[in-house]
C-alpha cells in the first residue's frame, strides 16, 4: 500500500512541477510580448517630428494609446 502511495506522490509531483513551468513560461512570453509593444508606443512618441503635422498625429497617437 504505502508502495503505490509513493508513486501516486510522485506523479502528483512531476506533474505539479510540469504545470508551474507551464504557467512561468506562459506568463514569460506575456511579459516579452507586453514589454515589446511598450517599446514600440514608446519609440513612436519619442520620434522628433519634423513638423506640426507630426507632432499633431503623435499627439493623436498619444491619445489613443490606452
Amino acid at each position: 500500500m504505502a508502495n503505490i502511495r509513493d508513486i501516486l506522490v510522485a506523479k502528483h509531483i512531476k506533474i505539479a512541477n510540469e504545470e508551474v513551468e507551464l504557467v512561468a513560461k506562459s506568463a514569460k512570453r506575456m511579459a516579452n510580448n507586453t514589454i515589446e509593444a511598450f517599446y514600440k508606443i514608446n519609440d513612436k512618441i519619442n520620434t522628433r517630428p519634423k513638423d506640426i503635422e507630426e507632432l499633431s498625429a503623435i499627439k493623436d497617437y498619444m491619445a489613443s494609446v490606452p
